[in-house]
């Protein structure tokens, strides 16, 4: 999230049509009818969990997982005596990292070999025999005459790709419902759908559409996706390495169906859905992603949850001088000097209400453009006052007000820790926002297929960030 006394400005659009993924094959023969699954086109983007954190309201627990975080304050513990003038200038850890793609690929790299990096051809094997598995008991349950699963055919991995790119057009091809695809009106005719699928194959596929198999432990309750979730981070982090600067924010995925982990955040426009805590760098590229599983999760015995969430994301990229941006749902003392301790600085926006936090920065009243901050060995602690107080972190700056100037031209003097964070914060939110605009349709009765779809999404985005970089493209 941004620390903004303005509008932020949007990003526009980046087409996804000039970014082709799949070589479909012509003349194919319709292949037979299948049953429906009932699924729209309609997008529902992933929307990021963002909230104000210049908002004195926001010093308080949020969405809904007051029970997870045991960050609170309490006057007996407080070390204040620790906390000094700033003066001395942070340790800073040599980065030892180099950014972009790890193998050496052609400059005239096409657009599917891209994707095929992230997505490749393993993973769409194994839905291929995760998909035939579920159909074959569907096949084997008590079906009517009438249904179609009667007449089903194993599908392979040709197939699942014209279906998977089917799915890829119809974000670019809005159209009411699923079915409006395939008519034969004057309105809505598309003749490129029927030419390479039928409807009753496609949706016969949506229906049977798994990632798992019996083999599976079926105690996690993320095992009907967790298969793919790895696949895909591995592949990710295996062909891409980040720079210096990361940003950690989470994201929340509309659903309002029922589910155990589903999240309910009122101050968001959509309220409920699955919630994911992202990795990224600040262009957003998605490095890493969990999903949160509900009340009870824990990702860290020792710590809270939000101390474990940060920990679990970071673990590959912890010892090699990263400097992570997050916001104040995550950030505490304890967790910086935890860092700091694995070679990696932190900075944020903090709680005033967390443990350990100098009590000379957080009970002094200030004036507009006034500011105070505190040193314990490489932890920064500091308050501003632009329109409200701002409580920061960090321990990769030396305090510093520097001379800023915003997008009307107005000059003001603000926190450099300040301007920084805005700048690398924005990662995940830029993935979420370029990703809803041009979104494979995911309205279904199960959620780990809209959480497919949407990791899908995230391949597609992130493939095309390798391709820009690769072939030098703006």
């Amino acid at each position: 999230m941004y620390l903004r006394s303005g509008k932020s400005k949007r990003t526009a659009p980046e087409s996804k049509k000039s970014f082709q993924i799949f070589e479909i094959e012509q003349n194919i023969d319709e292949i037979s009818s299948d049953e429906s699954t009932g699924i729209n086109s309609e997008n529902e983007s992933c929307e990021s969990s963002m909230s104000s954190d210049l908002e004195e309201s926001n010093m308080t627990e949020s969405d809904g997982e007051s029970t997870e975080i045991d960050e609170s304050t309490n006057e007996d513990e407080d070390a204040n005596d620790d906390w000094l003038d700033v003066e001395k200038i942070p340790e800073i850890f040599d980065f030892n990292g180099c950014e972009g793609v790890k193998q050496n690929w052609p400059s005239n790299i096409a657009p599917f070999e891209a994707f095929s990096l992230i997505f490749d051809n393993v993973l769409v094997e194994k839905i291929v025999k995760w998909t035939n598995h579920k159909a074959k008991i569907l096949r084997s349950s008590r079906t009517s005459r009438q249904s179609t699963m009667r007449m089903w055919k194993d599908t392979d991995a040709q197939e699942m790709k014209k279906f998977l790119g089917v799915c890829i057009v119809m974000g670019n091809v809005k159209m009411p419902s699923l079915r409006h695809y395939w008519a034969t009106n004057f309105i809505y005719n598309h003749p490129f759908f029927g030419r390479f699928i039928s409807r009753n194959r496609f949706e016969a596929i949506l229906r049977c559409l798994s990632f798992y198999d019996n083999t599976d432990d079926t105690s996690n309750r993320l095992h009907k996706i967790k298969n793919v979730v790895e696949h895909i981070v591995t592949n990710i982090q295996e062909i891409y390495s980040p720079g210096r600067n990361l940003s950690l924010d989470e994201a929340l995925l509309l659903w309002r169906g029922r589910l155990f982990f589903r999240q309910y955040i009122p101050n968001k426009a959509a309220k409920y859905g699955i919630k994911l805590y992202e990795l990224s760098t600040p262009n957003g590229f998605i490095l890493n992603i969990l999903i949160y599983e509900g009340k009870g999760t824990v990702y860290n015995q020792s710590s809270s949850h939000a101390h474990g969430v940060v920990q679990k994301l970071m673990d590959p990229y912890l010892n090699k001088g990263h400097v992570v941006y997050i916001d104040n749902f995550y950030t505490s003392v304890n967790l910086a000097e935890s860092l700091l301790q694995q070679k990696t600085h932190i900075v944020g926006t903090l709680r005033k209400n967390r443990k350990f936090n100098p009590k000379e920065v957080i009970n002094k009243k200030l004036a507009k453009g006034e500011s105070v901050w505190k040193r314990k060995g490489n932890v920064v602690v500091g308050k501003w006052k632009d329109k409200r107080e701002v409580c920061m972190i960090s321990t990769y700056h030396e305090f510093k007000m520097v001379n800023w100037k915003n997008s009307r031209g107005i000059e003001s003097m603000k926190p450099n820790i300040i301007i920084d964070y805005n700048q690398f914060m924005a990662g995940v939110d830029r993935a979420d926002q370029m990703m809803s605009y041009y979104s494979t349709p995911r309205k279904t009765v199960r959620w780990y297929i809209k959480l497919f779809f949407h990791l899908f999404d995230m391949c597609i985005w992130n493939s095309m960030i390798i391709f820009k970089k690769v072939t030098e493209m703006n």
